[in-house]
């Protein structure tokens, strides 16, 4: 993986995954402009770190952020709009059932 493929692998997942869904939609980059800022950033790696080495470990590494990054990343959103106190169970529960108010046979009485 060249350090331009890199570094615009990691702008995207940034970018998209981190970035926007906090600040907005304006915040997403198209592959145009994640390939652009990616050669860019990738240009000057290149230029005073071209000793460092790219290799598998790092190609490992960056392909792992850019497949799960977004997971953890929805992991995280799912925590803090999980109501309070809810267990995991009754947090999928009340999905399935359509996300409306969760409710026991008890509730029911």
């Amino acid at each position: 993986m060249s350090s331009a493929e890199l570094c615009t692998a990691l702008l995207g997942v940034t970018f998209n995954h981190v970035i926007a869904p906090r600040r907005g939609a304006h915040w997403q980059l198209s592959d145009g402009e994640a390939k652009a800022l990616g050669e860019a950033y990738g240009a000057v790696l290149d230029k005073y770190a071209p000793s460092v080495p790219a290799g598998p470990e790092a190609t490992a590494v960056m392909t792992s952020l850019v497949v799960l990054g977004p997971r953890f990343m929805a992991d995280a959103q799912q925590q803090q709009e999980k109501p309070t106190g809810a267990t995991d169970d009754e947090t999928q529960h009340e999905q399935a059932a359509g996300g409306g108010e969760f409710t026991t046979s008890t509730d029911a009485a």
